[in-house]
């Protein structure tokens, strides 16, 4: 069975950022692409344009020492732009761990990624993780 192309994005996507290939997964984002983190620690947030996103999540790389895995597990389309991925989320900061879901809806645009928008199983855990907006 061939798979849907915003499909393969995706996949491509969560390849490039478990091999921390930030170049590959930037070429997958269009210029302009939003990116929306829930929560009220450091991360959360609206994050605009590429460099800002790609920034972000180099960030959550460098705060988790690369403890930071997303397990890509169940993915989905409606074949007209949007694709909606179910993801587990470990990492470990200090002595503070996760291993939590996360859903992402993916709009897609020209074969690009426009926008990114974060939803958590539970908020507490990633806000413990990454700390207050102001925190080192």
């Amino acid at each position: 069975m061939i798979e849907h192309p915003d499909i393969q994005l995706v996949r491509s996507l969560f390849d490039a950022f478990g091999t921390g290939d930030l170049d590959a997964l930037g070429g997958l984002l269009a210029p302009d692409v939003v990116r929306t983190v829930p929560g009220s620690h450091r991360l959360s947030g609206e994050h605009r344009g590429r460099d800002a996103v790609i920034a972000n999540l180099a960030v959550a790389g460098r705060l988790t020492r690369g403890s930071l895995r997303v397990e890509l597990r169940w993915v989905f389309t409606t074949g007209h732009g949007q694709v909606v991925s179910v993801n587990r989320c470990t990492a470990t900061r200090g002595a503070t761990s996760i291993d939590e879901h996360v859903a992402v809806l993916f709009t897609i645009s020209g074969g690009l990624i426009i926008g990114i928008v974060e939803f958590f199983e539970r908020q507490e855990p990633f806000d413990a993780l990454w700390g207050g907006r102001g925190a080192a």
